[in-house]
């Protein structure tokens, strides 16, 4: 960074430029502050060749390149160097800011309770933000079966532009459904079914079913059989979390 040109007379009435040039500082040492969720070491191996040589800029904007990427690839896109200062030492201090969850915010459904969908998100308050884990979060909300869209959207708090709240935006489906049947069959005879079922009953994500058959009985001609009318009914439960813990309840 430190140079100069001094142009030197010559006899003949040319000019010599005479340049002097001093190297920077070499550098001695690293501090990384801020990093959490990505370990010193692993940040440092992209800054160990620069140790002992004169401090490169482009070399220093490569490394921290580098670190971007780093983060970029575990799934944390919020994450940033923030600056980078030297010390006269030689001392090379990089400050990392990683993007901190500040609030998780639910919207969209007016059917399914917010406990339900809060229990499907693993993101917390407090913690890095991750996009990989995000993205898990979105399709375990879909495997419920009670959305037809799930988004996400992140914006830095007013207060402190380093801490993020996001909002996960469910649009629910239709999830009761009802089935109406009828037709002719050798055991059963002539018969009508009819079924009722919801994937979100009570807006808790509990999936509860009722379906009744009636027939009029058999009809090929067996001594054996008595002629009757057929008539069967299945009500069948279930608890994705029976007794809020991760153990589902089937019951028919």
């Amino acid at each position: 960074e430190k140079m100069k040109a001094i142009p030197v007379n010559n006899p003949d009435g040319t000019v010599t430029l005479k340049l002097i040039l001093e190297e920077n500082s070499p550098v001695t040492d690293f501090t990384i502050e801020g990093n959490t969720v990505v370990s010193t070491e692993e940040i440092l191996n992209t800054l160990m060749d620069m140790k002992g040589k004169p401090q490169n800029i482009a070399q220093l904007n490569q490394a921290i390149a580098e670190i971007q990427d780093i983060y970029n690839s575990k799934g944390y896109i919020l994450s940033r160097v923030e600056s980078v200062s030297d010390d006269p030492d030689g001392t090379i201090n990089i400050k990392i800011k990683e993007g901190v969850v500040n609030s998780i915010a639910i919207s969209g459904n007016e059917k399914t309770k917010d406990f339900i969908i809060a229990r499907n998100i693993m993101t917390e308050p407090g913690t890095v933000y991750n996009e990989n884990q995000i993205k898990e979060d979105l399709v375990r909300l879909y495997a419920t079966q009670a959305f037809k869209d799930v988004t996400r959207e992140i914006e830095p708090t007013a207060d402190d532009p380093d801490l993020y709240d996001v909002t996960i935006n469910v649009q629910e489906q239709r999830t009761a459904n009802i089935s109406v049947g009828g037709g002719l069959d050798s055991v059963t005879g002539v018969f009508g079914s009819i079924g009722i079922a919801d994937n979100n009953f009570r807006g808790r994500n509990q999936r509860v079913s009722l379906n009744g058959l009636v027939g009029s009985g058999v009809i090929l001609n067996d001594a054996s059989i008595k002629r009757r009318m057929n008539m069967q009914a299945e009500l069948s439960f279930f608890e994705p979390h029976f007794l809020n813990a991760d153990t589902s309840l089937m019951a028919k």
